[in-house]
């Protein structure tokens, strides 16, 4: 992570490099570098609404790593309060028509996004995925109101919608249930401010973060 003014401005892994634009505090667009040629490789344009909460996210990925052809990915969000309660995906190879997706996201009486079901452009439900979660305030929201436009690596289960009860949920995700039964236990690590120093899924070491002030 570089910062300049306060504020990220560059995320790296070893292969991508994510450069930050911003409009007023807010993220507005990201861009993906392939490190060892330089190309870019995909762009994100972040949509506001009235309350600053994100409203659409425009992902567009070019040939390089891992693609060969030019895709796009738009996400448009509804709320329920503070919480997302709807994602309708649409995703399409470029010239080609789109396909849509539409997540329904469940809230308990907590706060937290509980459920998440998965249906078709009709609304037809296909799939579920269900939360568990501890009693501690959500460590992610320390980092960031929208942590998965700072870390754009964070990756425990398959597709970005599948993690929103991780970032906006009011406490943390510890166990999620796919194929019928909880199983994958998810485990953290905070120092002494709270602050997320790792993430553990099912006994296995996923992420690890290190602060460093000046």
């Amino acid at each position: 992570f570089t910062y300049q003014n306060g504020r990220i401005s560059m995320v790296e892994s070893r292969d991508i490099r994510v450069e930050y634009f911003y409009a007023d505090t807010n993220i507005r667009v990201r861009k993906f570098y392939e490190k060892s040629v330089n190309e870019l490789v995909g762009t994100d344009t972040i949509d506001y609404n009235s309350n600053g909460r994100i409203a659409k996210i425009i992902h567009w990925t070019y040939p390089g790593i891992g693609f060969s052809d030019t895709v796009v990915d738009i996400m448009h969000f509804s709320y329920q309060g503070n919480l997302p309660s709807q994602i309708l995906e649409e995703y399409a190879y470029y010239g080609e028509p789109f396909d849509t997706s539409l997540y329904i996201l469940l809230a308990d009486a907590a706060g937290n996004i509980s459920k998440i079901n998965m249906a078709d452009a009709s609304g037809t439900v296909y799939d579920s995925t269900l939360y568990q979660f501890d009693t501690n305030p959500n460590y992610f929201k320390i980092a960031h109101p929208d942590f998965f436009l700072l870390d754009p690596f964070f990756e425990l289960q398959v597709g970005l919608v599948a993690h929103f009860p991780y970032f906006y949920s009011n406490n943390n995700v510890i166990d999620f249930n796919v194929y019928g039964s909880f199983g994958n236990p998810i485990v953290y690590g905070v120092d002494s401010l709270n602050q997320l120093t790792s993430v553990d899924m099912g006994g296995f070491e996923y992420m690890k973060y290190r602060y460093i002030c000046p």
